[in-house]
């Protein structure tokens, strides 16, 4: 947990986040051969055309592994319709704190 520094560092800390966030990371170092097939599968065509689809997209305004221009392109490649929302002041790991309103969006009687 001391390797992060910036917005992360702080987010990390919060309790529930740090329970969430450890043992899934022990799990991904434990067995990193299904992280490698999961970024394979994610790497390699889909065999669909992007269009049309009820989404919303979050970023964190400072994440330098998937900034916010990836989730514009990724609106833009699903029509231009999903909304972007940046989250200010984090990044990756800072995201956790809008896990609430993604659910409240992926559920039957979400927006």
């Amino acid at each position: 947990m001391g390797l992060f520094t910036g917005p992360d560092a702080e987010v990390v800390q919060i309790p529930w986040v740090n329970e969430l966030f450890v043992p899934t990371t022990g799990e991904l170092f434990a067995n990193p051969n299904g992280f490698i097939e999961e970024i394979r599968i994610l790497c390699k065509p889909w065999g669909i055309t992007p269009g049309a689809v009820r989404a919303s997209l979050w970023t964190g305004e400072f994440d330098r592994m998937h900034p916010p221009s990836h989730a514009r392109r990724v609106a833009e490649l699903l029509g231009g319709g999903p909304p972007v929302t940046v989250v200010p002041g984090v990044e990756q790991i800072g995201l956790f704190v809008i896990f609430e309103e993604a659910l409240r969006f992926a559920t039957p009687s979400g927006p």
